[in-house]
């Protein structure tokens, strides 16, 4: 507002809860973006210390609130940033030899420098090909952490995220924050407290432990 081309005459029918509820309004919309956050809800089945003839006989309690984004479009946009010039698409065997006459090592310091990846590269190569398809065939490798996270210094706040890193890309640009390398995938929501209620007959502390 301090700007020399600002002019108050330009907000005289601004109101800002107008204007805050429809980006509410529009926020509260499904995402058109492929790869964007969805919500839904999940069923689970609970032990509640009785013997069923079926799994789909035991208490179902459903959690809302699961944020998530679908994985294969996460991959489509992994692959297709810049960035995917980083990626190992074909694993090898790497080997140092240490000295003139000295029998080379192995080195083992990156996921495509492994057996693993070097055996099911081949692998897939040996199978047939898809009728009338030309295209390039590799192992996309995926690793997924998963722990709280604390929002602010002080209190409580917490989020349980998803993330996910591909192995084709070094360990060293992974562990670099500016990379930009790590997706999130999911946001995992707590239990709400009518669960403990539901399933009063249990030992608290003992579902506490198995209810996040």
């Amino acid at each position: 507002m301090q700007d020399p081309r600002f002019s108050k005459e330009d907000i005289m029918d601004f109101d800002v809860k107008w204007e805050t509820a429809k980006f509410d309004q529009h926020l509260a919309k499904d995402t058109t973006v492929r790869d964007g956050w969805k919500s839904v809800s999940v069923d689970i089945s609970v032990p509640n210390g009785k013997e069923h003839a079926s799994e789909v006989d035991a208490p179902v309690f459903s959690v809302p609130g699961l944020f998530y984004r679908p994985l294969i479009e996460v991959i489509k946009a992994a692959v297709q940033d810049i960035g995917d010039r980083c990626f190992h698409y074909t694993p090898f065997k790497q080997f140092w030899t240490p000295s003139p006459g000295s029998p080379p090592q192995r080195i083992y310091d990156q996921i495509y420098l492994s057996d693993a990846m070097v055996e099911a590269h081949t692998a897939l190569q040996n199978q047939p090909r898809e009728p009338n398809c030309t295209l390039e065939r590799v192992i996309l490798s995926m690793m997924f952490w998963s722990d709280s996270t604390h929002l602010a210094s002080f209190g409580d706040a917490s989020l349980w995220p998803l993330y996910l890193f591909f192995r084709n890309q070094s360990k060293w640009l992974r562990v670099k924050p500016r990379s930009n390398v790590c997706h999130h995938v999911a946001y995992f929501p707590k239990v709400c407290p009518f669960f403990f209620m539901s399933f009063s007959w249990c030992s608290l502390s003992k579902l506490i432990s198995v209810a996040r």
